[in-house]
């Protein structure tokens, strides 16, 4: 390697030997004050490199290269912007930063647009990492872009052969505390209200599996999202519950929290009782949905801080393991008990 352009920086040198920047300087200058651990290392990383003669870098030109920055991305792409203003996503997002801040790594949050490619939304970054936000930012084409990037993604739901590093809840779980509760509270006949997913058709299993009766049925479109908010969409609400409702439910788990809070309203029309006509289960324990309700409903807190701190942790774990397989963690949700109302000895007719 002769072209002092195709010469590795410190940097580079740095984060392939694991050690830091300026112990490659004084393995290149004063050598014998490094110890031989890591001068072995740093001189293994330049044979990696195609450098032979760790001379050429000591008159090494500055390099042309753009300088890699201590910084963590978090990419998501697909979702509507006003998505990650929610509670839920914003815990996440927000507990990310803390943790990337108390490791002393910068972090930057980027939307990718539907009609950008990866190379433009990541034109900029010169980071150490990636976190993708959710199954729909393509591994794979980040990696065409960023190659050998350490990369892990949040809130995806992992699958038996994991493309990279994933940070989810458990959303089985989820699905079980739902229907205990329902069945705990003495319900027969129970229901979900929301789109189709892994949440709903865990909890239908879930119920079944308890000897409840189940009403099998979806809620498409459910909300409305742009740049700025998510709102939910109050025609779909109302036909996804007139569904439900003919089968006369004494049971609820409803998708999320400010599904459950526009619920509360239709309900409230129809002279339907939460907690007394019928048993409501909530998930995502997002307060200013919840604290308005009364009574308020149970709630499963799917730990939206702790999925962002320990996806920060699982990133920087890669960054130092780049070799090891692709893993999944999978965090503990928690049952959130709602208000105590006796239900009435009759199902809501």
């Amino acid at each position: 390697m002769s072209s002092f352009e195709n010469l590795p920086t410190y940097e580079e040198i740095a984060l392939k030997a694991g050690v830091s920047p300026r112990t490659v300087c004084n393995v290149l200058r004063t050598p014998e004050s490094v110890r031989r651990k890591n001068l072995d290392a740093v001189h293994k990383a330049l044979r990696e490199f195609g450098v032979d003669d760790p001379k050429a870098m000591k008159v090494r030109r500055r390099s042309t290269r753009p300088r890699q920055v201590k910084s963590i991305l978090l990419l998501e792409s697909d979702v509507p912007a006003g998505s990650l203003n929610l509670p839920v996503y914003s815990q996440v997002v927000r507990a990310a930063e803390n943790r990337a801040h108390r490791h002393g790594w910068q972090f930057g949050l980027r939307h990718r647009n539907a009609n950008e490619s990866m190379a433009e939304a990541l034109r900029n970054f010169r980071g150490g990492g990636v976190i993708l936000f959710s199954n729909r930012v393509p591994y794979r084409e980040l990696q065409k872009v960023i190659p050998g990037v350490p990369v892990v993604r949040v809130l995806g739901a992992p699958n038996d052969r994991p493309d990279c590093d994933t940070v989810d809840y458990d959303r089985i779980e989820v699905a079980r505390m739902a229907a205990r509760h329902l069945q705990e509270k003495g319900c027969r006949k129970v229901g979900y209200l929301g789109g189709p997913s892994l949440r709903r058709n865990a909890f239908l299993s879930a119920a079944n599996d308890l000897g409840l009766q189940t009403i099998d049925d979806t809620v498409d479109d459910l909300f409305f999202s742009d740049a700025r908010s998510q709102v939910v969409n109050r025609a779909a609400l109302e036909a996804g519950w007139a569904k439900i409702a003919g089968s006369s439910p004494d049971g609820l788990f409803v998708y999320s929290d400010q599904a459950t809070a526009s619920l509360y309203g239709l309900l409230a029309e129809q002279g339907i009782r939460p907690g007394t006509d019928i048993e409501i289960v909530s998930c995502n324990a997002e307060e200013m949905f919840l604290s308005p309700l009364n009574p308020r409903p149970a709630t499963i807190d799917i730990r939206s801080a702790e999925i962002g701190s320990r996806a920060v942790d699982a990133l920087i774990w890669r960054m130092e393991n780049r070799d090891a397989s692709p893993s999944s963690l999978l965090i503990q949700p928690k049952f959130v008990p709602g208000d105590s109302v006796n239900m009435s000895t009759t199902a809501m007719s």
